[in-house]
């Protein structure tokens, strides 16, 4: 097993439109195969929305959300951690001794916090009357976890070690599979959340051990189950952020059915699912700009780069963002069926949220490269509890509009806060004007293509005139060198096609 080279050691001087470029075929590399993963509940939302009630599909998305919380819980930020450090020693044993330790450490720990939350589930069913159907779930979701945590792990290593055909069997495989699932818990047996969950364990377990096949050279005898301080330093931060990210539904999910009612739960979650498009273009773009950034930050005039990058992401997601806020209800309809239609009014919030949210992943990154990563985790935990404090404040008089408003506040709140402090920590010459600007006109323009009348042709002419505002005004935030860039890239783009 021979040590491997950093894929973009050479990638290190490039001009914006080649940086642009790379990283968008990355994330068409690396990229697809995470949107197919993370897009199974989008997949398997119309066959639930349809065959299950609103309560119980209410219920079964808030049971979705607490396996992935408690399996990122688990996980500790380590897959984080050995996605930093697997290339600092080209020694393969201490990278087998890391890999190892550090899945053992989370195993136990596996074991430890699941026994232990049981025992919680127990007390809590005595004293509040938990049914014996919710506790079964409850038992089943427990039991999932440390699949979860093997299956995130392996992911993480295949990356790494460059096994592409293994990680998209992983990848495109569990998707699948929960597809199978989903269809037939649905359209052969007599829709059970209970099956339906059975059958989630049992694709869960098989993907599990199937992951632990996959990076079996990367497992030895642990001499300790422990891993260094310096992995529980940098990915214990970093995994509590990635918890609160999905605490945040989670809790929107509780507020909701505290603040309006059970229905208005399924609403809420089914407007969610079609506004995760949005999310799963920003999971791929991470993916891909993420590695570029750790090894161009160093280069001389990399800024340019990453100024141009920032512009063409803001303008290509705002105008999935408006397509949403235009379609948004005709896609609801079509996935979810009539009884969701009411949901739809939060569908652009929701997107718009995670827009303003996403622009950090870039204008933020001074806090990461001064590995501060704790700072980071503390603006996180501000934000989460400014979005609590609002969706509390306006779910009570607007409902499911009022909670989705609350997170709007909370992710603005944290955008600026991970600009200033990155901008303190790591000065860069970020053209910071350029967000505003686009927020506002996103913002603008969604709103008024969310108020228009319906109609396909009405509906379809507002998106072209909202998409042709969007464009003009974006091409007042290019410097002149960019739009010369971008001028010459198309002119030889129309070239090539014609030849």
């Amino acid at each position: 097993m021979m040590c491997m080279n950093d894929q973009y050691s050479s990638k290190n001087n490039f001009s914006p439109i080649l940086f642009a470029k790379s990283v968008a075929t990355d994330t068409v590399i690396y990229g697809v195969a995470s949107i197919l993963s993370r897009s199974v509940s989008l997949l398997s939302f119309p066959l639930l929305a349809r065959f299950y009630s609103v309560e119980n599909y209410g219920l079964i998305d808030l049971l979705y959300l607490a396996t992935n919380l408690l399996t990122t819980f688990l996980i500790l930020g380590q897959e984080s951690a050995i996605f930093r450090f697997f290339h600092v020693d080209n020694c393969n044993q201490k990278r087998c001794q890391m890999i190892t330790g550090s899945l053992t450490f989370q195993l136990i720990l596996s074991t430890v916090v699941t026994f232990i939350l049981w025992i919680i589930k127990q007390l809590f069913q005595e004293n509040f009357g938990i049914s014996n159907h919710v506790n079964y779930l409850i038992d089943i979701v427990l039991l999932t976890a440390p699949f979860g945590v093997i299956y995130a792990n392996a992911q993480a290593i295949l990356r790494l070690t460059f096994k592409r055909i293994q990680f998209l069997i992983l990848s495109i495989g569990f998707t699948i599979a929960n597809l199978i699932i989903v269809f037939i818990s649905t359209l052969i047996f007599k829709p059970e959340i209970v099956l339906l969950f059975q059958l989630h364990l049992v694709v869960w377990i098989l993907f599990g051990v199937l992951s632990l096949w996959y990076i079996r050279e990367w497992i030895i005898f642990p001499k300790r189950p422990l891993v260094s301080r310096k992995m529980i330093s940098y990915g214990v931060p970093m995994g509590l952020i990635t918890l609160i990210g999905v605490v945040q539904p989670f809790v929107e999910r509780i507020v909701v059915n505290q603040e309006v009612n059970l229905e208005a739960l399924g609403l809420y979650a089914a407007a969610a699912k079609i506004s995760l498009l949005v999310t799963l273009i920003v999971g791929a773009f991470q993916s891909a700009f993420s590695p570029f950034l750790m090894s161009s930050y160093q280069s001389e005039n990399v800024i340019k780069s990453y100024n141009f990058l920032l512009k063409l992401y803001m303008i290509g997601l705002s105008c999935v963002v408006l397509t949403l806020a235009a379609y948004g209800d005709s896609i609801l309809l079509l996935m979810g069926g009539e009884k969701y239609i009411k949901g739809a009014i939060v569908i652009f919030p929701v997107a718009l949220s995670i827009f303003i949210k996403s622009i950090g992943i870039i204008i933020g990154t001074g806090i990461i490269l001064s590995n501060k990563t704790y700072l980071k985790l503390i603006i996180y935990i501000i934000s989460l509890f400014i979005s609590i404090s609002m969706m509390i404040i306006f779910g009570g008089t607007y409902g499911i509009v009022g909670i989705a408003f609350g997170t709007i506040v909370g992710n603005l709140v944290m955008l600026i806060l991970e600009a200033y402090f990155g901008q303190v920590l790591w000065p860069m010459q970020w053209e910071f004007l350029v967000v505003p600007v686009m927020i506002i006109l996103t913002s603008i323009l969604g709103y008024w293509l969310t108020s228009v009348g319906s109609g396909t042709v009405f509906e379809l002419a507002s998106l072209i005139f909202a998409l042709s505002i969007l464009l003009l005004v974006s091409l007042s935030i290019f410097n002149k060198d960019e739009k010369n860039l971008l001028m010459s890239y198309l002119l030889k783009k129309s070239e090539s096609l014609k030849v």
